[in-house]
């Protein structure tokens, strides 16, 4: 009972997951047949996230058929430039390594997945990686390695709040301490990722933690909190139809009423658990209520029964070559032949009790003898590491009391120096007194009179200091907005892409400069529009607009990178990198909305792709207007990694698609002085849309002044407007 499936523990895991996940595969299988219809499917990056997660759902089933899954995602992902799908498809290749044995390469392998997700700050998937690494560590008997990885993953997450990775990160520090006989520790740990599955409503997570809780308690000894915890985990696997997790509780509950030599309630719950593992093909439960079935009727004296049972179950586990359950079958059947009185056949199996026990004692003691050898190791570097440090501490306290010590007299000496002056600044105070009395009414006088002329001085000087620097500002201002006009994109570009008379630019920075930007590029048979509204306005906005824009010629002219979605991952990176936002208190960032289009040549329609960051899209089709969402997260402000959707739509023509930043809808003006507001916006432009687009422009323009005139406001914020119609 205590060392429960500890011989055909794989084996388990890879029925487990097989009948657990199997209705996932087919899920995912049936998303991907669905998305590889869609043009360009290998460069989304929906697809190959897809594609990540069928393979990782085969690690319990078939390893090989993950490592070809995981292998072609990690190419699709390179040829991509997709840096969080090459980190997944190594990381899941690395899993079907460890599955199979093959720890080294394994490691290898996630090693070179980690260096990766370092370089891209992928979070999550650095958890993981040291969560992926601990258990591979453990499987090789080092503990010491585990346990520090674990913890490493276990402080990832709980700083990113990945609540699922941080319970499987308690669950597994757990059942390290329980595999070293350290069950206070287990039982913490076992106990807080319980809690966090209970609060995720996650019905498994919590029922598999109840039952590694249980059978900690077994192995304590205490058999009635074991009992309970399976039942609360029985009717958990009840709930969500988990046969294999019920045959398999049912057994647990059998065992410990073996302990407790209840024997008629444990042959109940064995031949339950029998009858539903041979109908799920489950071998090991089958083993395991057979044997718990031969004990039971052997203490029951019913001996033919036992005797059965026994049989049976030599028979299976000798086709498995199961070492450890054929050692306990030949110690039943000579305790059956022994109690029948046919002592040849009960000498003959505890001499094959004998002989797997000796080899399985071996093989044990050789684990325990490397174990404690890496517990030794890693032991003796702790003590050294420990000593340097005490070492250490005692210097920096040494060099904190000197210090102390050298204030201390610097703060006396200042004391005595400052009292000394105050005596002496006393004593010449009381002699110039009746001095300073006299001289008092005529030096008033005479103050006042050259305050009123260095007034008036300072006056001419300020205003004309002022005056230039007004000057100064406005010529700077100037500049900066001839610089920002010539790296926007000119209006004979947008007219060669859109039409002459077929798109319209409503661009009014409220400072001369804009925080606003717009963009265009060409690559192709695709063009690429984009409006973006960076943090602030004036000179601060103009300057990350400017950064903005030489990042997007960057990605898309020398990067060669069309996708949307991509576009602004990279974009986020390159800026976070540009304004060292990892290590300094810069927060400016931008709001963006990219759209790419391209006609196609077979149906005549036009095919849209869409990512924003925070700044949606609308556009008109068949007399209704759309409104499309964008991610709720902004380009930079945080080093944090941020991952955004593409949405792809066919239209056909005529279309109007419109693109804007916040500043029209945030105006405020109008009769009872209050913001525009998005949907007198949307209104607006419905009401127009099928006016030609130049008409628009104008409308749009005339109705925000009217706005602002008529509740005596002046503008608050960068507009920007882009429509055009396909």
């Amino acid at each position: 009972m205590k060392n429960l499936f500890f011989i055909f523990l794989f084996g388990f895991l890879l029925a487990f997951g097989a009948l657990a996940q199997k209705q996932q595969i087919d899920s995912l299988k049936k998303l991907l047949v669905r998305m590889e219809k869609q043009p360009n499917f290998e460069a989304d990056s929906n697809y190959l996230n897809s594609l990540n997660k069928l393979a990782n759902r085969h690690y319990t089933i078939n390893p090989d058929t993950m490592r070809i899954l995981a292998e072609k995602a990690l190419l699709l992902s390179q040829k991509s430039g997709y840096f969080i799908g090459q980190v997944d498809a190594l990381r899941n290749k690395g899993i079907s390594y460890a599955t199979k044995g093959e720890h080294d390469q394994a490691l290898h392998t996630y090693f070179e997945s980690f260096a990766l997700a370092e370089k891209i700050g992928y979070k999550k998937g650095i958890a993981r990686l040291y969560n992926n690494i601990a258990i591979t560590f453990r499987n090789q008997g080092k503990y010491n390695q585990a346990l520090d990885n674990f913890f490493k993953s276990l402080q990832i997450s709980e700083k990113i709040d990945d609540k699922f990775s941080v319970a499987i990160s308690f669950n597994n520090i757990g059942i390290l301490y329980k595999n070293r006989g350290k069950y206070e520790q287990a039982l913490e740990n076992c106990f807080k990722s319980l809690r966090i599955r209970e609060k995720m409503k996650d019905k498994q997570a919590t029922s598999e933690s109840l039952n590694n809780i249980a059978e900690i308690y077994c192995v304590q000894g205490n058999y009635d909190q074991a009992l309970d915890l399976y039942l609360k985990s029985l009717k958990i696997k009840e709930e969500v139809e988990d046969k294999m997790g019920i045959a398999l509780i049912w057994n647990n509950v059998a065992d410990i009423y073996i302990i407790q030599k209840e024997y008629v309630k444990s042959i109940e719950y064995q031949l339950k658990a029998l009858q539903l593992a041979q109908k799920i093909d489950h071998k090991p439960i089958v083993i395991q209520a057979k044997k718990g079935l031969s004990k039971s009727y052997l203490a029951l004296k019913k001996i033919d029964i036992a005797l059965h049972y026994a049989q049976k179950g030599l028979v299976v586990t000798n086709k498995m070559s199961l070492r450890a359950e054929i050692r306990d079958f030949n110690q039943i059947l000579s305790q059956i032949y022994e109690a029948m009185g046919n002592h040849q056949l009960a000498l003959f199996h505890h001499k094959q009790f004998k002989i797997y026990a000796d080899s399985l004692n071996n093989l044990d003691l050789e684990r325990k003898t490397a174990n404690l050898q890496a517990e030794y190791e890693y032991d003796k570097k702790l003590a050294i590491v420990q000593s340097e440090q005490a070492k250490k501490d005692t210097e920096q306290e040494a060099q904190r009391h000197q210090l102390y010590w050298l204030i201390f007299s610097i703060l006396l000496g200042f004391l005595s120096v400052l009292a000394i002056l105050s005596l002496v600044f006393r004593s010449r105070k009381k002699i110039q007194k009746a001095y300073i009395k006299i001289q008092q009414a005529k030096e008033e006088i005479e103050a006042q009179a050259e305050e009123l002329e260095s007034s008036n001085y300072a006056l001419h000087v300020a205003l004309k200091t002022v005056n230039q620097k007004n000057k100064d500002i406005h010529d700077s201002i100037n500049a900066a907005k001839r610089i920002q006009n010539a790296l926007l994109p000119l209006h004979s570009e947008l007219e060669d892409a859109l039409g002459k008379d077929n798109f319209f630019l409503l661009f009014k920075p409220r400072d001369g400069v804009s925080g606003d930007f717009y963009w265009f590029a060409e690559r192709k048979d695709t063009k690429i529009l984009v409006v973006s509204d960076c943090t602030g306005h004036g000179v601060p906005g103009a300057l990350v607009s400017i950064m903005g824009m030489q990042i997007l010629n960057k990605i898309v002219h020398e990067e060669r990178i069309l996708a949307p979605h991509q576009v602004l991952q990279l974009l986020h990176i390159q800026l976070v990198k540009l304004l060292k936002q990892a290590h300094s208190q810069a927060k400016e960032g931008m709001d963006i909305a990219i759209i790419a289009f391209q006609k196609l040549e077979t149906s005549g329609k036009f095919k849209l792709d869409y990512a924003g960051a925070m700044n949606p899209f609308y556009f008109v089709q068949n007399n209704e207007i759309k409104d499309i969402k964008a991610d709720k997260k902004a380009i930079g402000g945080s080093k944090e990694e941020k991952i955004f959707q593409k949405q792809s739509f066919e239209v056909q023509s005529p279309c109007e698609i419109y693109l804007f930043t916040d500043g029209y809808q945030d105006q405020f003006g109008g009769e009872q002085n209050r913001k525009f507001m998005t949907k007198r916006f949307r209104e607006l432009l419905f009401s127009v849309h099928e006016k030609n687009m130049t008409e628009q422009g104008s409308i749009l323009f005339q109705t925000i002044e009217d706005w602002m005139k008529v509740g005596k406001e002046s503008q608050t914020d960068d507009i920007t407007v882009l429509g055009f119609r396909l």
